[in-house]
């Protein structure tokens, strides 16, 4: 089909079968991707979280959202998840993107919920739209030889392979959300997040091991792939991990321990590790890991009194805040005030100019996730207006038990 010189685009959901297959058609397009479902509907999107642009019959930009429940400092926030925004490059430079972007935040707010999250293709297109940085990507590629401890503890516990999913989702689960009580920005997994870490397709099948103490009590566990290659120097595996779930220092040393076990391991491949990640500390030789840190997931405030009401807090405090543009979320400008109590937060708009301080939505995603400090975001010149003994006093406001951390792909 020609594409219209000057088009008038509909924005829409898809209408038809063909038309949703037209998404991740798109999709493969702009990412050069393979593995992508032929329906984004399998993997849980709903028609109604579907957001495009079409010239005539053309499927030109394309995005869409998640329900995600997320936990914020141990309470649960509800969250749009922002995925499949593309746009085929014909269409690039009309701003669909920013349209549907719009969309989103728009939809968010009228269903309310207060934040969006994404993993970025790249950071500059976001920032733009008021996300803000929420957490580190932190990736490791160690050999399995150079996983050594500083100190030699006796070891506890065991490790048994489990090849029955049903077995291996019955321990899964209830590790992963016990893991994920007090945390920061994960994702509380679904049927669909669980079928993609354990398929249910017995070719697309990945390995489960799981860590029991001296009681035969599960402590964590590891979802992993095993790829099998030959040089020179003979065979040898790549251990890919896609999900390492551990309780406490036992079963974290017995679960690396077990991946330093595969003699023919050349690499062990980690993804989505914390900051705070222990293993750090507990390697004799931590560069090892030759660990990589990018950017990982990307906030959105969607409604200032809402999102802020909706995190944990470990102290009580007030504060007055101030928004003075918000281009794609206007309802957000204006002076908020905000109180916690006994870790609940209360937040109303008020009639001042300026509050304790002035902050860009980006900033206040990053301070609300606990990424950075109101101290770090002032000295960027991210808040303005702040004196001293306020910023230390909300540095301790929005501090996290855990450093913020997203272990799903979405």
């Amino acid at each position: 089909m020609k594409v219209n010189p000057n088009p008038t685009f509909d924005f829409r959901a898809p209408r038809t079968d063909e038309e949703f297959m037209d998404v991740s058609t798109l999709l493969k397009l702009a990412f050069a991707g393979s593995d992508e479902p032929r329906d984004m509907r399998d993997i849980g999107l709903k028609t109604e979280q579907f957001f495009c642009a079409y010239d005539g019959e053309h499927l030109a930009s394309t995005a869409g959202a998640f329900d995600f429940d997320l936990t914020l400092n141990g309470q649960t926030a509800k969250a749009d998840g922002v995925t499949i925004v593309c746009t085929d490059p014909a269409y690039r430079r009309k701003g669909l993107v920013r349209h549907t972007m719009t969309q989103i935040l728009e939809a968010a707010h009228e269903r309310g919920v207060p934040i969006a999250i994404l993993w970025a293709s790249m950071g500059a297109i976001y920032q733009r739209f008021g996300y803000g940085l929420a957490t580190n990507w932190n990736a490791y590629a160690i050999a399995p030889k150079d996983i050594i401890f500083r100190d030699k503890v006796p070891a506890s516990g065991c490790i048994r392979r489990v090849k029955d999913r049903d077995e291996a989702l019955s321990l899964a689960k209830p590790l992963y959300e016990k893991s994920i009580e007090h945390s920061t920005l994960s994702i509380k997994r679904d049927d669909g997040r669980w079928n993609w870490l354990l398929p249910i397709d017995e070719k697309k099948a990945r390995n489960f091991a799981a860590w029991f103490d001296a009681s035969g009590t599960p402590g964590g566990y590891l979802i992993y792939e095993l790829e099998g290659k030959m040089d020179d120097d003979g065979m040898y595996q790549i251990i890919s991990v896609v999900d390492f779930i551990w309780s406490d220092m036992a079963s974290c040393r017995g679960l690396w321990q077990y991946l330093a076990d595969h003699d023919l391991g050349r690499t062990v491949k980690m993804n989505f590790r914390p900051d705070d990640d222990p293993v750090i500390t507990l390697l004799l030789e931590p560069r090892a890991l030759k660990h990589r840190v990018a950017d990982g997931i990307w906030l959105r405030v969607v409604d200032v009194d809402r999102a802020l009401e909706a995190r944990g807090y470990d102290i009580d405090g007030s504060l007055t805040l101030t928004i003075d543009k918000d281009e794609l979320c206007p309802w957000n400008e204006g002076t908020w005030a905000m109180t916690v109590k006994d870790g609940a937060a209360k937040v109303e708009k008020v009639a001042l100019q300026k509050g304790d301080m002035t902050i860009t939505p980006q900033a206040l995603a990053t301070l609300l996730s606990g990424y950075r400090s109101a101290s770090q975001l002032c000295a960027s010149e991210q808040i303005t207006g702040a004196d001293v003994a306020k910023l230390r006093e909300l540095d301790l406001l929005f501090s996290t038990r855990f450093r913020p951390n997203c272990t799903n792909m979405f």
